[in-house]
């Protein structure tokens, strides 16, 4: 697996809309603070994804792979328990 661009900052609410590849890794962040909640949904479009998210420190927090194949939703959710910074895979 390859990464295929710097981690592009998520902001609230905002829409994001690319093309994967298969094999490609695309990498994004987020910072939150203790007690904030992280409600993000990657919609499959004709691939099966995995979606990761990771401390600051590299650490594997949550994976989410849903049973749909190659379309719908892979939805995830995280509280933060203090003010950090995540990685999104």
């Amino acid at each position: 697996l390859q990464q295929t661009e710097k981690a592009e900052s998520i902001e609230k609410g905002k829409q994001i809309e690319k093309v994967l590849n298969g094999g490609a890794i695309h990498t994004y962040s987020v910072s939150l603070k203790s007690g904030e909640y992280l409600d993000l949904v990657v919609v499959q479009n004709g691939i099966d994804l995995v979606v990761r998210l990771f401390t600051s420190e590299n650490k594997r927090i949550i994976e989410v792979d849903s049973p749909n194949g190659d379309s719908g939703a892979e939805p995830l959710t995280f509280i933060s328990d203090s003010d950090a910074d995540y990685r999104i895979e």
